[in-house]
């Protein structure tokens, strides 16, 4: 189920990116109100119309699509190395900044784990069977 939230949360930002012809960015944070590259994925994240372009920053005048509050405690969301790190960018043409993966695990380990995989051109999918790595 948890998943599910930022596979939905991608494919929507994807969809706003394309529907509003500009850049659509979905950030780390926790304070629903800007982007940290301090707080893990896992503390919540925020969508926004970035209409500049500029990574995670959502600056003055730039609409707020939605906010996404934290993950039950216990529960990690993670990116694979500098991938998605801090931010994705979906561009009006539907593709991503670049391509790269989430994992989520929980108290019950690699074993129950996912990863979701985001392709550079903007498709993101839950790949089953996949190894995950647990912090």
């Amino acid at each position: 189920v948890q998943i599910n939230r930022i596979l939905n949360t991608l494919v929507l930002a994807r969809s706003e990116a394309i529907k509003r012809d500009i850049p659509v960015t979905v950030c780390k944070s926790a304070d629903g109100t800007s982007c940290s590259t301090r707080a893990n994925w896992e503390n919540g994240w925020v969508m926004f119309v970035n209409n500049n372009n500029n990574g995670a920053s959502i600056d003055s005048g730039e609409e707020i699509i939605g906010i996404y509050e934290a993950l039950p405690a216990g529960t990690t969301l993670r990116s694979n190395g500098t991938n998605f790190q801090n931010h994705i960018t979906y561009l009006p043409d539907g593709f991503s900044n670049t391509n790269g993966s989430f994992f989520l695990c929980d108290s019950r380990g690699a074993a129950k784990g996912k990863k979701l995989a985001v392709a550079s051109t903007g498709r993101a999918r839950i790949d089953e069977g996949a190894t995950v790595t647990c912090p």
